[in-house]
């Protein structure tokens, strides 16, 4: 094995400070003494590193992150965490902090408009069983497209997460099974605060669209919030009503109120490369698009499941479920997670097969669903509703992102890690 692994990962090959470093930290973490000698040769005269070296950033993470597998007597890795903490501490200080502080600035002007924007609707006081959650909503935006130019992705991200939040909680905190019917035929009379609230991002959808020449995008997102209702309504006749269908039927609906097709025909405007056929096919129900809104609705359902049950009186999916398979609860939430993984699984391959197969799938709208399953799992990790109650989890990420200042240690713990 030794021999094999020797004759494997040569470490006297040339490589690169950043390759050199992380092979040495692989090895080294898997329990392979291999020498530090690796690193002779990024060594001066003076048993320093060559100065050269101080501008590599990504050589200087790299060996940073492999001077914790240091042992007894081990000279070089000592210098080191001395060499890359001063040079890491200066390009902090130069250029990351600048640019860092830079992007916090846009992020709470961004905020402090989609606050004032919540606000103007008063829909905290009308709607008081609505979740009021736009900071959490804005947070989704910017952990799935975090770049400055996606700006108006990330604002539209969180309005139409908004809207759906407050979709979802009309049709399971307010309705009685007869405004949803009714509210579903004219998405209006339910309730004329909600039916306002849709008017008007409708309404800025329409000028961000023109805006951005991406006409073709409002009829698209107007049809997708029409099936959005339905489906909820859909569901909303079950539940009341204590008539459930084939967990497969269920399912079948829950792509939809998983809301993918709404949230993101909403980001076209700000997606530059978006086309008319981008759209159809994001409609056309390719796998990773089912398997992000399968992932999430799974998620969400399981750390939903105890608020949406009522203590017990009112149905849900995973009694569906109990119900159509004949199995136990505990037997059913096992199932959920495995459900999960296995569209995790899905996504992933279907991720990689874009890039292998040059498909003709819109890179950066499958970058977005990536991303988006990656902030869902996140968000509803260990069945715990991090949406709903932010307090436990996502507020401490907030904070990070959006009010503390940035730290490099806490940046470089997090690489290491």
């Amino acid at each position: 094995m030794k021999q094999n692994l020797d004759e494997k990962f040569n470490l006297n090959q040339e490589f690169d400070l950043f390759t050199t470093a992380f092979r040495f930290r692989l090895l080294r973490q898997h329990q392979y003494q291999v020498s530090c000698d690796v690193f002779d040769k990024f060594i001066g005269k003076d048993n320093k590193f060559e100065d050269i070296h101080s501008s590599d950033v990504e050589g200087l993470l790299s060996l940073y992150e492999a001077s914790p597998v240091r042992v007894h007597g081990e000279s070089v890795l000592e210098e080191a965490v001395a060499f890359t903490t001063e040079h890491l501490t200066r390009w902090e200080q130069e250029f990351l902090e600048p640019s860092l502080s830079k992007e916090k600035n846009l992020y709470k002007t961004e905020l402090s408009q989609l606050i004032s924007w919540w606000n103007k609707f008063d829909l905290k006081s009308k709607l008081v069983y609505a979740r009021d959650r736009i900071v959490e909503c804005y947070h989704w935006g910017v952990a799935a497209n975090f770049e400055p130019q996606y700006s108006h992705v990330q604002i539209a991200f969180a309005k139409s997460m908004k809207l759906a939040s407050v979709l979802d909680d009309t049709y399971d905190n307010y309705a009685t099974l007869a405004e949803a019917e009714l509210f579903t035929q004219h998405l209006e009379r339910l309730h004329e605060i909600v039916y306002r609230f849709i008017m008007s991002i409708y309404e800025d959808y329409q000028c961000d669209a023109t805006t951005h020449y991406k006409s073709f995008a409002p009829p698209y997102f107007k049809e997708t919030v029409k099936q959005l209702v339905q489906a909820y309504n859909q569901e909303q006749i079950w539940i009341m009503e204590k008539q459930m269908p084939s967990f497969e039927e269920y399912m079948k609906n829950s792509v939809i109120t998983g809301c993918i097709y709404m949230m993101f025909t909403a980001l076209i405007p700000g997606i530059k490369s978006v086309t008319k056929e981008d759209i159809d096919w994001l409609l056309s129900e390719p796998k990773i698009v089912i398997s992000t809104a399968m992932m999430g609705r799974h998620l969400q359902d399981l750390s939903s499941l105890e608020r949406e049950n009522r203590e017990g009186k009112l149905l849900t999916i995973v009694d569906c479920y109990m119900k159509d398979r004949n199995v136990s609860k505990q037997e059913a939430l096992t199932k959920f997670v495995e459900l999960v993984e296995e569209e995790w699984k899905n996504v992933n391959t279907e991720w990689v097969m874009q890039l292998q197969t040059n498909r003709s799938a819109p890179k950066e709208i499958v970058k977005l669903l990536l991303n988006y399953a990656r902030v869902a799992n996140d968000t509803y990790k260990n069945s715990f509703d991090g949406y709903t109650s932010p307090e436990n989890g996502v507020a401490t990420q907030i904070v990070a992102l959006f009010v503390d200042p940035f730290e490099l240690h806490a940046c470089m713990c997090v690489c290491i890690s």
